[in-house]
């Protein structure tokens, strides 16, 4: 009998844990991301960035303004909080501090593509009824099509703006690509049929000739990101609208016109810039 117990002893120990051992396997630690995002005017903690916390754990956070700054705003996933408090991390969570130049009454947001030099720089300013603000802004190589907008009207690249409400400025540039030289071109068509060639263009940034390795001859046009070009045959025109993807890729659409009877083919063409 004392081996018996003894036997069923250990074995009630062994199953006690295993219990635990899964209890504890099971009892996973939760986590949650906090992203911070401070502007200009701004300092404190959390820094801009993401970090991550344990289920219920209380994050302090606290702002406050530079010199030459006001308005400080601190937003919690995007309502309006104090400057300085606890977030509790239930779930995710962000945090957006923002800060204002100047004391009047109306806002003015500006904000500046990548590729634009200029003032205002983009930010957020306050400004009473009837000041005039200058504006002067232009492009940085590497850019093109420079576009001022003052709520939502284009207005020129330099000038003078008159506060009289809350207002937007937007200026906006578009990446220059360089087409010129050769490229490997592949096309598909509805019909099934496919093509690879080698086009080559020459000309300046917006337009100029492209002849590809079958003979075929015709222009092009470049505006930003966008690309157009066709190249002619005697019996087919061959038409490509598309977008560069960066600088040694671009593709879009295209359609074959076949001149003696008026019908045409669609599809889709990738080119790959060669470098070699």
């Amino acid at each position: 009998m004392k081996k018996f117990f003894t036997t069923a002893f250990v074995f009630a120990i062994l199953i006690g844990l295993l219990i635990n051992t899964n209890c504890k396997k099971s009892a996973e630690v939760v986590e949650f991301l906090l992203t911070v995002n401070l502007y200009d005017g701004v300092t404190g903690t959390p820094e801009t960035g993401t970090y991550t916390y344990t289920d219920i754990e209380e994050v302090e956070y606290s702002y406050s303004l530079l010199e030459g700054y006001t308005r400080l705003t601190v937003l919690l996933d995007g309502e309006e909080v104090e400057t300085s408090g606890t977030v509790t991390m239930d779930g995710d969570h962000y945090i957006v501090v923002t800060a204002g130049q100047g004391t009047g009454e109306y806002r003015l947001n500006v904000a500046v593509s990548t590729g634009a030099a200029g003032t205002p720089e983009e930010g957020t300013y306050y400004y009473d009824a009837g000041e005039q603000i200058d504006y002067d802004y232009s492009l940085e190589d590497g850019y093109t099509n420079l576009r001022v907008s003052f709520d939502g009207v284009d207005i020129g690249s330099t000038g003078t703006i008159t506060v009289s409400q809350d207002h937007t400025l937007y200026v906006y540039t578009e990446k220059e690509y360089l087409i010129q030289g050769s490229w490997r071109l592949s096309e598909e068509y509805e019909d099934g049929s496919a093509f690879n060639v080698t086009v080559t263009f020459t000309g300046d940034i917006e337009s100029g000739t492209v002849v590809d390795s079958d003979g075929g001859v015709g222009t092009y046009t470049v505006s930003g990101g966008s690309v157009y070009f066709i190249i002619e045959y005697p019996d087919v025109i061959y038409e490509y609208t598309g977008d560069f993807f960066d600088e040694e890729n671009m593709g879009g659409n295209s359609k074959r016109f076949y001149v003696n009877d008026n019908t045409f083919n669609s599809g889709t063409w990738a080119a790959v810039k060669d470098t070699n």
